[in-house]
């Protein structure tokens, strides 16, 4: 007997042997059964999806004399029989691609006005309607909008976007789905028990992966599995006739991507090239591998991924090797590597280049988990403050040219001077003198045991509230006006309590507390860290704060001619 491929013998021969098509096959059906016929429709979606093959089972139904009540053709009359072997002349067609000029439609335009013989429809297919010239187009129209009772038009394209919007507003569009890998597999399942094929589950993943939403390109690449193994299709066998990449390749990356591993690395591309596996398709291949990992991480379980039940497991393990944001570094990699390994001359040291990268990324820790640390760093130290917190005295710095020492370079009168205030991240130390013992190194015992200062009564942040924020707005106008409108609420163990009225206000204090910090130390001494919370009690500015930066440049000028004369001697622009 002639031997026909997968995709024609197992070619669908009912409503219900459609794969992946739910919403087209329950319309299609209640249309036949109720009689509510459209005069022409519109197949689009994907290649290898059943277009046309929906198309063949519309036909064979509307002119089935002996069709089922759920609309399906009963595949054994004349007429179903005559359309599956391609011998009814009630059944027309026509290829787009190589039918395409105007004369063609002239001739279908006068086919049309013969009505069918021996069946209640005469149905034209037209295949890759798109290919179709404007003029074609244009030439249809009229037929295509009022055409006889018996004609019954099926287009079928894979770029609905090509079709003239007159063409388009004539028809009842059908949109087809990409095939799901679930239910690719389960179809291939049903072809290999038929044909008495023993089949690995890793091999029907492999397969319905390559076919890429395309039932047909799945079949067919069957076939050709079939050949190469025989009977029994094993997943290491087709791996070497497919020249596919085999997963254990794309673990191997990630576990030294995890281990750092950047030799080992090496060696897996020379390991690739030598077996001649395309890099693109490697990195492809590696791109949708971390997007399982991170779908994995994210959902917190395998369903979404499409693969074996024991890649599964190992995505699962995975999953909890890596953090969110080094997956998104890693994805970015791979796939800024595969849009310019297309066009570059050395597509091996490209690749080299970002598996190594991978490897030698350092692991990132979540931003909420730096933070706490640093507020735990931030108590610790605050705990350990010495009563005083006044900038330190150096040593003058000797001028370069004369030799001579210059001590307003870090004097406290050049420190008051300052725009910026007096810098408080330093303790102010004296400088023993003859017969006295040098102050204790931070760290070590004498400096545990020193006496804590006494801390600041909270009456007398209360009370001085408006002086401290007048000496902010020497320093920032804008941190003043967000001060202005908060209040400070008590001392706890967590800190120092301060009111805000609005989310705003309390995001835009939070982001500079360690300034708020400085100025609060440097106005009333030690003083725990401050903390600030959403209070319904405050009112909420009426109008928005909005600070002009040149206006504040304007004023800073002003105060500090050294700063005026410093940037018309340089130039500077303010940035806000």
């Amino acid at each position: 007997m002639h031997y026909q491929v997968a995709a024609r013998k197992y070619r669908p021969q009912r409503f219900e042997e459609l794969v992946g098509q739910p919403h087209v096959v329950q319309t299609l059906r209640k249309a036949v059964q109720s009689g509510r016929l459209a005069h022409a429709y519109l197949f689009s979606g994907p290649r290898g999806v059943g277009k046309t093959t929906t198309a063949r089972i519309l036909a064979k139904a509307v002119n089935c004399p002996h069709r089922t009540p759920e609309g399906e053709p009963c595949n054994s009359c004349p007429s179903c029989t005559d359309v599956n072997t391609g011998r009814s002349l009630s059944i027309i067609e026509i290829d787009a691609a190589s039918n395409n000029s105007v004369d063609d439609v002239r001739l279908l335009r006068d086919q049309v006005r013969i009505p069918p013989q021996s069946t209640p429809y005469k149905v034209y297919i037209v295949d890759e309607v798109h290919m179709l010239s404007s003029a074609a187009f244009n030439a249809l129209l009229k037929t295509l909008e009022e055409p006889p009772s018996y004609v019954l038009f099926i287009f079928a394209t894979t770029e609905p976007h090509k079709v003239l919007p007159t063409i388009l507003s004539r028809c009842q569009r059908f949109d087809f789905r990409r095939i799901s890998i679930s239910d690719t597999i389960a179809r291939l399942r049903q072809v290999c028990a038929q044909e008495g094929v023993e089949i690995e589950e890793a091999a029907l993943h492999l397969i319905a992966r390559k076919g890429d939403g395309s039932l047909r390109d799945a079949l067919s690449v069957l076939d050709q599995a079939i050949s190469f193994c025989g009977n029994r299709v094993r997943y290491e066998e087709l791996v070497r006739a497919l020249g596919l990449v085999h997963t254990d390749y794309f673990f191997r990356v990630t576990d030294c991507v995890r281990r750092r591993d950047k030799v080992e690395v090496l060696r897996l591309v020379e390991e690739l090239f030598g077996h001649g596996i395309d890099p693109v398709e490697f990195l492809q291949g590696l791109a949708e591998h971390l997007r399982h990992i991170l779908v994995s991480r994210l959902t917190g379980d395998t369903s979404l991924v499409e693969a074996s039940e024991a890649d599964r497991g190992r995505y699962a393990e995975l999953a909890r090797e890596f953090e969110e944001a080094d997956l998104h570094r890693m994805l970015h990699i791979v796939s800024d590597t595969e849009l310019a390994l297309k066009n570059h001359p050395q597509p091996r040291l490209k690749l080299e280049w970002a598996l190594v990268r991978m490897a030698s990324l350092e692991q990132l820790q979540p931003l909420e988990e730096l933070l706490e640390r640093l507020d735990r760093l931030e108590r610790a130290l605050l705990s350990r403050t010495p009563a005083f917190s006044t900038p330190p005295q150096r040593d003058p710095i000797p001028s370069p040219k004369t030799g001579a020492p210059t001590p307003e370079h870090n004097s406290p009168e050049r420190a008051a001077r300052s725009p910026f205030g007096p810098p408080a991240l330093f303790e102010k130390r004296s400088r023993p003198s003859a017969g006295e013992d040098p102050p204790p190194i931070e760290g070590s015992a004498a400096r545990k045991t020193a006496p804590l200062a006494d801390p600041i009564p909270f009456e007398r942040i209360l009370s001085q509230w408006p002086e401290f924020i007048q000496h902010v707005r020497e320093k920032s106008v804008r941190l003043a006006a967000l001060l202005a409108a908060c209040r400070p609420s008590r001392i706890s163990e967590q800190g120092l309590e301060i009111l805000t009225p609005d989310p705003f206000h309390q995001k835009t204090l939070t982001e500079q507390r360690f300034l708020l910090r400085q100025y609060l130390e440097a106005f009333f001494g030690p003083i725990p860290a401050p903390r600030f919370l959403l209070s319904e009690e405050l009112p909420s500015p009426e109008e928005p704060l909005v600070l002009d930066p040149r206006e504040e440049l304007r004023r800073l000028r002003e105060q500090y001619p050294a700063l005026g004369r410093l940037i018309d001697r340089f130039g500077a622009d303010p940035i806000y």
